[in-house]
């Protein structure tokens, strides 16, 4: 039961993988092997290198395509000495790892499981050097989102959101329904104070793809303030991390929806093209809450709004979210 315990005191680690973790170890998870158990017409053998039967232990770490990625890994794995029993060498692996160790092994074995899947139902490469970039991303995650669970003070000394002044912040969402109608908003805001909203409706076939037209359309506002001549720096703020993954490994190759790919290529290519003066981050849900009122209305109403001035009103950065009980947006 030892096992169990570990998983329950993991920290830093986002329930979705915990689930996973508990459905490993209980040895469900639909491996070959274990549908073979079931249903004999379905083959047993590994479909990444088709050189054994696939099994929880060859999956996660003897298959050479999991090799490869421990073999990277700030885990440093002896892959060789772990038992052939899932359970067994989960204990043999986390004896003595401290959270941060643990955090890393459980995002590792959750991207080597969605690499494995990509592989087996779309067919794709297994590439370890993009496993090993998006169990970065996790860790660098989960350590931001634990920074912001300080008292308020000491979020106000640090800069929550790594606010500067001299950069115009950019809020992004869409929202998307099963009738494919999606909408877009953008909030601009520099030196602690609003300056400008635009929002628009799209026709989108899926969640991820509206996300996508969120950010290429606040790209084009954000063109028409260069020709303005007001821009210094900007940066885009988005809680879709999928999307921040794939511009900033400027890859369309692992989306979550292939309708998309069109619309994140024109994306990567125009942060390619701006350089430096551009950067784009992902943050917690409530800090795109105000873009996400104006997509839902965007969405629900079919109407659209070309940027379109406010009142600028100061407000702390860290508090963003209780300017949605005003009217500020709306002073036009």
């Amino acid at each position: 039961m030892q096992h169990w315990k570990k998983i329950a005191n993991l920290k830093n680690v986002v329930p979705k993988v915990k689930i996973f973790l508990w459905r490993l170890l209980s040895k469900t998870l639909p491996i070959a092997q274990n549908l073979n158990n079931r249903i004999s017409a379905i083959s047993p053998m590994c479909q990444r290198c088709n050189e054994e039967n696939e099994f929880e232990t060859h999956v996660f770490f003897f298959c050479p395509g999991s090799r490869a990625v421990w073999f990277g890994s700030q885990l440093m794995l002896r892959v060789h000495e772990l038992s052939l029993d899932i359970i067994q060498a989960f204990n043999q692996i986390t004896e003595g790892l401290d959270q941060h160790g643990m955090a890393i092994l459980a995002y590792t074995l959750w991207e080597l499981w969605k690499g494995r899947n990509d592989v087996v139902m779309q067919h794709q490469q297994f590439d370890p050097g993009i496993i090993r970039k998006k169990v970065t991303s996790w860790i660098m995650q989960g350590e931001d989102e634990a920074q912001t669970q300080q008292s308020p003070c000491q979020q106000e000394e640090q800069g929550r959101y790594e606010v500067r002044d001299d950069e115009w912040q950019v809020l992004i969402d869409g929202s998307w329904d099963v009738s494919e109608r999606a909408g877009t908003a953008a909030v601009f805001y520099q030196n602690r104070q609003v300056h400008y909203f635009a929002y628009n409706h799209h026709e989108a076939q899926d969640p991820f793809h509206e996300e996508a037209l969120a950010c290429l359309e606040a790209l084009r506002h954000i063109t028409s303030l260069q020709v303005r001549g007001q821009t210094q720096q900007i940066c885009i703020n988005t809680d879709c991390s999928k999307l921040v993954d794939a511009i900033l490994e400027e890859q369309c190759d692992n989306l979550s929806s292939w309708r998309s790919m069109p619309v994140v290529h024109q994306l990567i290519q125009k942060f390619m093209q701006w350089g430096p003066t551009i950067r784009i981050r992902k943050v917690q849900r409530q800090a795109v809450k105000p873009a996400h009122v104006f997509s839902n209305f965007a969405r629900r109403a079919k109407c659209a709004r070309e940027m379109a001035p406010v009142q600028a009103t100061t407000f702390s950065a860290f508090g963003l979210c209780t300017m949605l009980d005003s009217d500020v947006f709306l002073s036009v």
